[in-house]
């Protein structure tokens, strides 16, 4: 009986989740081990995933496994790979294996030389719909191939790596691998030659990219886009009819082929239940065992070919990647927007290191020195009072159930909500809130983003209430309102003319769209929506993003994203994050006392 394969996985990211539970559901294989230098990131992902060993370093890891799962970023595949051939493991990488034709080479000559297996994780290509497609391509089914058509797109957030790494990141790096594949397989690799025509971000990175390759005899073209949605089309057209590959393409469900001297298409489908990593996996398992009993060459023998065909492929991929680069650092530049800094405010207070729209998080907040202003949220009670809370229910917060519209005020202070060592705070009203932050407005010139809680219930009347508080206190020039909902903003609007107003929406594309219907003064989307530029006739408009990825206080999560002020190069002009006292010097300011107004 054959013991059990150890795969070792590199990185604790989306791939490597994923290819974990693929793992999972397999007999014979198993992930032993798994590699990050974060050791709290490490350590979480071995316990989600019952790994035994997690590693911050990786002898470690080369001492508990027999081949390796490389899951990283782009730019770090070249070391990983070259310190895993050193420490003679055989490896799978995630595409791509490499970004230039030169390093794939180099990276093959020396697992050859060293009897190991290296191979790209391309699971299309050990689909049986992918191989029954090469083959009806070879038995001249539709005659001569005269051009393959591939297209893969997908609506990827820009707070995602592959829309903000301005060198790795975009489209063509992200998804050739899986377009090029059939072109590859059916047409080979001897283009004479390829052309490039991309869309790019204000950063730089192509969101959408159209690969043109010349074969003197037939023609092919690989579309890919991250911030573009289109049918995932695979076409091949021949001489005596066309292969048309049901959407998604890549997933090889099932095939048509259309040939003009038949009445009806002949379809022909394939069992998915078994996904092409699986299979690939397989295949990996089986070719190391071979080399490791019989040498690689042995192996490679006994392969069909399919190894060295999909080496052929990631080696003529990389190099388009190169030809693909070049051109993109030069055009890339010039679509770059000027990237200035950012304006921070603390979203809902110092809300990581106290409990949300409390005193605590906003007093804490208003005594950062260099911060631009502190965003909280708005509803009312039961009894008319606007009150300071995020949810409409108060069950995360407290240990109450019911929404905040069907409490009296008196109920809401009742409720107690867990604070910083034990001791407890409550809900408080929106005149507290002014009270409090006025001196800081006053003496330092601080922004409050009143957000109007409005777009789930009406809350008829809390804008006229709000803004006779914001007037009692003498606030108006200090305030911005900010709401989902277009309509609360008008009936800000109609109190006051000067108003400043923001619309809120996930998509900036929303944000441009209702601010045109109330002339809002900014736009406020998600960092995961920057999808289009504002157009020129908005004018300079403040960009003032948020991130619903960051953990909030008590929460048990971690804090992922630590480079909210990336997003500049999105055109971001501004930053609602739950640390800003990370990103401001901490240096507490005092505040001289003024009288209630």
């Amino acid at each position: 009986m054959e013991k059990v394969f150890r795969i070792g996985v590199i990185g604790t990211g989306r791939a490597a989740a994923y290819f974990t539970e693929t793992v999972a559901s397999m007999d014979g294989v198993k992930i032993s081990a798994v590699y990050n230098p974060d050791k709290e990131k490490v350590e979480e992902f071995a316990a989600r995933y019952a790994i035994e060993y997690s590693c911050g370093d990786t002898a470690k890891l080369w001492d508990k496994c027999d081949a390796v799962y490389i899951a990283v970023p782009h730019e770090l595949h070249a070391p990983y790979i070259k310190e895993a051939l050193r420490a003679s493991k055989h490896i799978l990488c995630g595409k791509p294996l490499a970004m230039s034709e030169s390093h794939a080479r180099s990276h093959f000559d020396e697992a050859k030389e060293k009897g190991l297996v290296l191979m790209e994780v391309l699971p299309t290509a050990f689909t049986d719909g992918y191989r029954a497609l090469l083959d009806t391509v070879k038995n001249g089914s539709i005659g001569q191939v005269m051009d393959v058509e591939c297209s893969y797109t997908r609506l990827t957030p820009t707070n995602c790596r592959e829309m903000r790494d301005s060198i790795y990141g975009g489209s063509m790096t992200e998804l050739s691998s899986y377009v090029l594949l059939p072109i590859f397989g059916i047409l080979g690799s001897n283009y004479n030659s390829v052309s490039f025509h991309s869309l790019y971000a204000s950063n730089g990175v192509d969101t959408y990219t159209k690969a043109y390759f010349d074969y003197g005899k037939a023609t092919a073209t690989a579309k890919m886009g991250l911030e573009v949605k289109s049918a995932g089309e695979l076409l091949v057209s021949g001489t005596k009819g066309y292969i048309k590959v049901a959407d998604p393409w890549w997933k090889m469900e099932s095939f048509e082929i259309i040939r003009e001297d038949q009445d009806k298409p002949e379809i022909k489908t394939f069992d998915t239940r078994r996904s092409g990593l699986e299979k690939e996996l397989i295949h990996f398992v089986k070719l190391v065992r071979q080399a490791s009993l019989f040498g690689l060459a042995s192996a490679l023998k006994e392969d069909d070919r399919v190894y060295t065909r999909l080496k052929e492929n990631t080696i003529v991929t990389a190099e388009c990647f190169g030809k693909f680069l070049e051109e993109r650092f030069r055009l890339g530049e010039e679509h770059k927007s000027e990237v200035k800094d950012v304006k921070i405010w603390a979203h809902r207070g110092c809300s990581m290191a106290y409990p949300e729209n409390t005193l605590e998080a906003l007093r804490a907040a208003a005594k950062l020195r260099g911060l631009t202003g502190i965003e909280f949220d708005i509803q009312m009670s039961r009894d008319g009072e606007v009150v300071v809370f995020h949810d409409e229910n108060v069950r995360r917060m407290t240990e109450g159930f019911r929404d905040v519209k069907d409490c009296k005020l008196s109920e809401l202070r009742a409720l107690t909500i867990r604070s910083v060592e034990g001791s407890r705070t409550t809900i408080i009203t929106l005149e507290e809130a002014l009270r409090c932050l006025k001196p800081y407005c006053i003496s330092f010139g601080l922004l409050l983003n009143i957000e109007l809680k409005t777009s789930v219930y009406r809350y008829e009347g809390i804008e006229e209430k709000a803004m006779a508080l914001v007037r009692k206190y003498s606030l108006e020039k200090y305030v911005i309102w900010s709401s989902f909902l277009v309509d609360s903003l008008k009936v800000i609007k109609e109190l006051d003319a000067n108003a400043k107003v923001a619309v809120l929406a996930y998509y900036i594309e929303d944000c441009i769209s209702g601010a045109k219907k109330v002339g809002a003064e900014a736009l406020h989307p998600c960092v995961a929506g920057l999808n289009v530029r504002v157009p020129k006739y908005l004018g300079k408009l403040p960009i003032r993003a948020w991130n619903s990825d960051e953990p909030l206080f008590n929460s048990g999560e971690m804090l992922k994203e630590i480079h909210l002020d990336d997003y500049a190069s999105f055109g971001v002009t501004d930053i609602f994050t739950n640390v800003p006292e990370m990103y401001i010097k901490r240096n507490p300011i005092g505040v001289k006392s003024i009288a209630k107004s």
